[in-house]
């Protein structure tokens, strides 16, 4: 095998299950240790991964200034900044980090709520500046300009003077055995700061940004109370799956099966809007309300499978028992094929998914 092709090949293998073991490679593309090595540090040099002990993991997506990030995936943004606002109803003092998808959220934060709201953001407070009843305060620091956040001794400092109910965290990458990283090392302690500041942690994340890994560690996901894309998308799925096939008993069995796995070994819980869905869902006697219906329906499915679809089936297919694998596979193709914009896909993507189903 030729060096372009045995690189191209931990690369196809890299997208496809999400991460490389070197000594995996040394035996199944018969090179040496050392051959492994240089082409991952060679990857690793142009871009193409991030080096981690061990192996490799996809590099979070290239770093682009604030306002140009604006017009990246605004309708995603839009989603999950939606999504999250349910869940910051009681928090009377939130931490808002920056981020195009932290304005988000702050452009829709309801008039009539009366909050206190701390940020590191500039624009996020000017988005606010206007709200007639959350009073707002800007931490100070060093001006990262690119990511329009402050940083440094002092920001980190006064969040050190803080009890929040709720901090809505910005993610450059997620991956769930290093969990959220940083490009920056500043933004690292800040991040961290928020989160040991804050009763519970909401990270908001675009499908672009999942199981991609930076050099600077923020925290593992055990630290979040609720992990947007990840966790409301994949249970919301899984209840949906549950409910079309009938709720029979073999159905109810796998879905319990796929629970206990998806909680005790994965630490991924429903949030709490989904706990008394799931109640009501599992009670085969018990007709869904017209709320409670609406409520499965209003999770979009690109919370977990936006972008790089067949990526993230395949992620959690070994977690998922072969009935609800089917009717994700079934799922994810029928969205593929209803809504192209909404859930972009390559032919190749759509092709292998349903394969899944061959």
């Amino acid at each position: 095998m030729l060096t372009a092709e045995r690189r191209q090949s931990i690369l196809s293998r890299l997208e496809r299950e999400g991460k490389v073991v070197a000594s995996q490679l040394v035996v199944e593309l018969g090179v040496s240790e050392d051959t492994v090595r240089r082409d991952l540090r060679e990857l690793a040099a142009g871009g193409h991964l991030l080096r981690v002990h061990g192996g490799a993991l996809p590099p979070a997506p290239s770093t682009e200034s604030f306002a140009q990030r604006l017009s990246v995936a605004s309708e995603a943004k839009a989603h999950l900044a939606e999504a999250a606002l349910p869940l910051l109803e009681t928090a009377n003092v939130l931490l808002l980090d920056g981020g195009t998808t932290a304005l988000e959220l702050a452009r829709r934060l309801p008039p009539d709520r009366d909050c206190t709201v701390l940020t590191n953001s500039p624009p996020v407070a000017q988005a606010l500046a206007a709200h007639p009843r959350a009073e707002i305060v800007l931490i100070g620091g060093r001006l990262l300009k690119d990511a329009q956040v402050t940083v440094g001794p002092a920001t980190v400092d006064a969040l050190r003077q803080v009890r929040a109910d709720a901090c809505v965290l910005g993610i450059c990458s997620l991956h769930p055995e290093v969990g959220v990283t940083v490009s920056h090392q500043e933004e690292a302690h800040v991040k961290r700061a928020m989160v040991e500041a804050s009763a519970e942690v909401i990270a908001l994340a675009t499908a672009d940004k999942l199981h991609t890994a930076s050099p600077w560690v923020v925290g593992p996901l055990t630290e979040l109370t609720a992990s947007h894309p990840f966790r409301e998308g994949l249970w919301a799925l899984l209840m949906t799956a549950l409910y079309r096939v009938g709720r029979q008993a073999d159905a109810l069995a796998a879905y319990r099966t796929a629970r206990e796995h998806l909680v005790e070994e994965l630490g991924v819980e429903p949030g709490p809007r989904l706990r008394g869905l799931e109640q009501s869902i599992l009670d085969q006697d018990r007709q869904l309300s017209v709320r409670e219906m609406a409520l499965l329906q209003g999770f979009p499915p690109t919370y977990v499978f936006e972008g790089r679809l067949t990526a993230r089936y395949n992620q959690i297919g070994d977690a998922v028992p072969p009935l609800i694998s089917r009717l994700l596979a079934e799922h994810i193709v029928s969205m593929m094929q209803k809504d192209s914009k909404t859930y972009p896909h390559s032919e190749q993507e759509e092709a292998r998914t349903a394969d899944m189903l061959s």
